[in-house]
């Protein structure tokens, strides 16, 4: 099914808070797989999949344990989400520096948002690269190098992100709409609800209705 923009990031923000992630990141997710999806890249099935992730381990397990170097996470595999936004944090500092190498991470493609935010700092093109895939963007547009299939790798055992040489041809444009399985719709539901406040005696008598007496 197609969903718009809006819904996509609306749900993968209250799905990603859900499952315990903080309002910063939550928002920043939710910004990211909805880039991905108007570029119809692998966005909201992986997503779901990092959330079920962070269901069963700490943030900080996830997360890069250094920001110099090579980045890794003590649990051994990397967060897209948690790297993604270091990437974007540390953007002024990557600038002119040789090229980032992280490990095992999850999901390697919700890094490529992070990846496009740093080029629209820096207003330079900027290189994923992960197995036999490149994928170049500047922040607005995207060059994909290679097969499109491996844009929905599980875990990448090492992503290099480096500066880009501006590919003479023009780039793919976003679109006004995402897509998404109704499975993984109802999963990021499951995982949006929970941060609904249960009903109470009182909530339910000042909503509306006849609350416990029936006139009819």
């Amino acid at each position: 099914m197609t969903y718009s923009l809006n819904e996509i990031e609306a749900l993968c923000k209250r799905a990603a808070r859900g499952v315990g992630l903080s309002w910063g990141i939550a928002e920043d997710a939710a910004k990211a797989v909805r880039w991905l999806a108007s570029f119809d890249l692998p966005s909201v099935a992986p997503f779901a999949q990092v959330l079920a992730l962070h269901d069963d381990m700490r943030d900080a397990d996830f997360a890069p344990m250094s920001l110099t170097g090579p980045w890794s996470a003590s649990a051994g595999r990397l967060c897209p989400l948690l790297s993604g936004a270091a990437l974007s944090d540390c953007a002024q500092l990557r600038e002119g520096e040789t090229a980032l190498v992280l490990s095992h991470v999850v999901y390697p493609v919700l890094l490529l948002p992070f990846a496009a935010q740093v080029a629209t700092r820096l207003q330079q093109v900027v290189m994923l690269s992960w197995d036999d895939l490149a994928v170049m963007s500047d922040g607005q547009q995207i060059w994909l190098m290679d097969s499109k299939d491996q844009c929905g790798a599980e875990i990448a055992e090492t992503v290099t992100f480096s500066h880009a040489e501006r590919p003479a041809s023009s780039g793919r444009k976003p679109q006004v709409r995402g897509s998404a399985s109704a499975a993984v719709w109802a999963q990021l539901n499951d995982f949006a609800h929970r941060t609904y406040a249960p009903a109470t005696e009182q909530s339910r008598l000042l909503g509306a209705g006849a609350g416990n007496s029936d006139n009819d």
